[in-house]
């Protein structure tokens, strides 16, 4: 069965026909309002192998005494999910309205994560401190195994962490470095003829920054290189310039290098 879990705030219908049927010199109810919607700003999709390649995402509504369609306008940067339509159709007396997507399994990679934004068109059917939009995040389930506990080194604060080598039961290439900065922040790779290929090109380590933290937020590994794996001493090296968020972009700190220690006896 399909986990839609909702982070941040759950508002039922209950909470959203009290926002919008506030009086007095707060908010008033324009006729013809509908009083929308998500959620939460984020949706979670975690597929099992076993579900059929369908999801749902839900808008409710806090005035449900007409019928209304709200409009959206779905991306899907990656091309992969099918929407079969692009408002959200509420009945008369219904709180609760779905869009169904639709996808093809070969196109979900274990490890990987997809995301879809959806945002209502008008502005005026979203309810008052409503979410107006949703970034829905797709990714395969996964039963995490551990190679056991190796040892990774920071290049930008110098220390180093103990972090398992985890890999996926479904999936035995797909690996995982738990939270070599964070807690919680997990590294991902996948081995390629014995070689690990990283997932991503901008890693956020979830760590403020030792030095800028403070003011511009967590440290940030942009991979400059392939990481290379040295089977004999057990270790791969990251190859990485530093960085920290400026701007709205990102501002280097100089290049470095990460370390893995892989657990003892463990291989990739």
């Amino acid at each position: 069965m399909k986990k839609l879990l909702y982070f941040t705030f759950v508002l039922g219908a209950l909470f959203l026909t009290a926002s919008c049927d506030r009086e007095g010199v707060l908010y008033e109810v324009s006729e013809g309002e509908v009083c929308a919607t998500f959620r939460s700003d984020a949706t979670i999709i975690a597929i099992d192998k076993e579900d059929a390649p369908t999801f749902t995402v839900e808008l409710v509504r806090g005035l449900t005494s007409a019928a209304v369609s709200i409009p959206v306008t779905i991306t899907d940067a990656n091309g992969i999910f099918t929407a079969d339509k692009t408002q959200f159709d509420f009945a008369a007396g219904e709180n609760t309205a779905v869009i169904t997507f639709t996808y093809d399994g070969d196109d979900i990679a274990y490890g990987a994560e997809y995301e879809i934004d959806i945002e209502i068109d008008d502005p005026d059917q979203v309810a008052l401190s409503g979410y107006d939009a949703t970034t829905v995040v797709v990714s395969r389930n996964m039963t995490p195994l551990s190679k056991g506990t190796g040892k990774y080194y920071s290049g930008r604060n110098g220390k180093t962490r103990n972090a398992r080598l985890l890999y996926a039961q479904e999936a035995p290439e797909v690996h995982f470095i738990e939270a070599p900065y964070a807690d919680g922040v997990n590294m991902g790779f996948t081995v390629v003829a014995g070689a690990p290929v990283f997932s991503f090109s901008i890693f956020d380590t979830g760590m403020l920054d030792p030095t800028y933290g403070a003011d511009y937020g967590n440290c940030i590994l942009y991979l400059s290189a392939d990481p290379v794996y040295d089977s004999v001493a057990g270790t791969i090296t990251i190859a990485v310039t530093y960085c920290i968020p400026y701007n709205g972009g990102l501002a280097g700190l100089g290049a470095g290098a990460d370390l893995y220690t892989l657990p003892d006896g463990a291989t990739l």
